[in-house]
């Protein structure tokens, strides 16, 4: 997280369970208008299907103008994002990045995204929670 550029749109940390233990990553999204019909999905170390769903959440129960944009999604330092914690934070560096507003340097975001736009929490968010204050962040 020392390398991490401040007020960057499209950037925010989560937070995983290794294991029992929590880690902080980094989560970036890039969005820009499709140039050529279809448009471009493409995310490294997050669920391609899980990001196309996720997607269409923004869409339709957000409103975020995103289905005719190219989005690349990345899990900064070669980290897999694959469990539904990461959803929120997904969520949200695609939105911020869509926007080109920055999400708050200090925001660490974990809950699973449901299909209905809701935001279920997860399995030990207390300590998720602690380990993000513990570090500077708010969850």
């Amino acid at each position: 997280m020392r390398d991490r550029a401040a007020a960057v749109p499209g950037s925010v940390v989560s937070c995983l369970l290794e294991g029992r233990r929590p880690l902080l990553i980094e989560l970036q999204a890039l969005v820009s208008p499709a140039g050529y019909g279809t448009p471009v999905r493409h995310a490294t170390g997050i669920d391609s299907g899980r990001l196309g769903l996720l997607l269409a959440v923004l869409a339709r129960r957000a409103g975020v103008r995103i289905l005719e944009k190219d989005v690349y999604a990345n899990a900064v330092g070669g980290i897999k994002a694959r469990e539904p914690a990461a959803d929120l934070g997904i969520c949200l560096a695609v939105a911020s990045a869509t926007a080109d507003v920055a999400i708050n340097a200090k925001t660490a975001a974990f809950g699973e995204v449901g299909l209905g736009g809701e935001i279920r929490p997860f399995p030990l968010r207390t300590r998720a929670s602690a380990n993000a204050s513990a570090t500077a962040f708010r969850a």
